[in-house]
């Protein structure tokens, strides 16, 4: 965000806190202006008097980039390598299918495919602060 006041906005919707000062500031900079002039809806708004229409614009320009940054951040949590690098603790396979058994997903030697298995830190650090909780709270049944 800039420092300009005159360039300040709502961060919920986008609309300019003063969008005539907003208008002005924008078109007073030849670089902002000329890029401006790239969207021809934007800047047809932003040369008009008309706040409405301006503020209409904005908003609309704001929820689009919005949407387009949810859309990257999405992206990259959906990608198998961003996933992969945060999973960095290794887990013995033999003892997930057994933990599996358990629960009642029973998987044959055909269907054992996992060759490696790998945890989130976060996730292998919970896992064994229960594990040894239960490991005590079983030592202090066993002792009663």
């Amino acid at each position: 965000m800039s420092d300009d006041p005159a360039l300040a906005f709502d961060e919920e919707d986008g609309t300019a806190a003063d969008p005539v000062a907003f208008r002005d500031a924008i078109m007073a900079d030849p670089d902002k202006r000329a890029a401006l002039q790239e969207d021809k809806e934007l800047f047809s708004a932003l040369s008009s008097d008309d706040t409405a229409r301006i503020q209409a614009c904005l908003k609309k320009l704001y929820a689009q980039e919005k949407r387009h940054a949810e859309q990257s951040a999405n992206d990259k949590m959906n990608s198998s390598d961003i996933l992969r690098a945060g999973c960095s603790t290794p887990r013995d396979v033999t003892v997930l299918y057994e933990n599996m058994l358990k629960v009642g997903l029973q998987y044959g030697p055909s269907f054992r495919l996992l060759s490696q298995v790998w945890v989130p830190d976060d996730i292998a650090q919970k896992q064994n602060e229960a594990a040894a909780a239960a490991a005590a709270n079983a030592e202090t049944a066993g002792n009663e």
